[in-house]
């Protein structure tokens, strides 16, 4: 398998200065996930819930790993980057009203980052796999350990590990961490499936990407 840069990520940028007007401009509360106001009817806050956040801290965190992980998932496939994201920005916020019931309302890209590290880490994962690279594997082995021992904490101790959620007066949302990873993970397993399905069929030679 081989992954390849093909482009600039132009989406990756598009929803980071979407991100950053609403942040500076807009007020969360009018665009926040918020479960009496969904079922009465405002179901767009099921989108829109991603690109507002409680405190300057917790918005720059955010930020900055969507900008960097969206970025790297983009410039090797914009396709897969947006099924991840697709599929994300609605499934995170239904398990939340469906799984969380304590939560009346839920803000953030941190769901989203999840998906994307999900999506970047198996993609990297196939590809030193079929380059028998074990340092490469075992280095995103580790980091995978430690995205889990990260949700790990935080459910427990309801405390964020990066962003300051005490001052922001916010709590962190793991289950939408977990459900975004999976997202992201299985989107790159289905893209890995789907490949090594056309290559067995065609002969063709050893899994590579599809230029998409």
């Amino acid at each position: 398998m081989c992954l390849s840069i093909t482009r600039v990520p132009v989406v990756t940028i598009a929803l980071s200065v979407v991100a950053l007007v609403v942040h500076a401009r807009m007020d969360g509360a009018g665009l926040q996930l918020d479960r009496t106001l969904v079922a009465a009817g405002e179901w767009w806050r099921i989108v829109t819930c991603h690109f507002t956040h409680w405190s300057p801290d917790h918005f720059a965190w955010d930020f900055m790993m969507f900008a960097l992980l969206g970025g790297a998932c983009e410039v090797t496939s914009r396709r897969r980057t947006l099924i991840t994201l697709g599929i994300s920005a609605v499934v995170i916020p239904l398990a939340v009203l469906l799984w969380q019931p304590q939560l009346q309302t839920y803000r953030g890209l941190s769901g989203l980052d999840s998906a994307l590290f999900g999506l970047l880490a198996v993609d990297l994962l196939w590809e030193k796999l079929a380059e028998s690279d074990r340092r490469s594997i075992a280095a995103i082995g580790l980091l995978i350990v430690a995205f889990i021992a990260k949700t790990g904490f935080e459910t427990i101790t309801g405390s964020a590990v990066f962003a300051d959620s005490a001052r922001g007066g916010f709590v962190p949302v793991p289950l939408a961490h977990l459900i975004g990873f999976l997202v992201g993970a299985l989107t790159s397993v289905a893209a890995a499936f789907t490949s090594n399905r056309f290559r067995m069929q065609s002969s063709a030679p050893p899994l590579r990407w599809p230029a998409i």
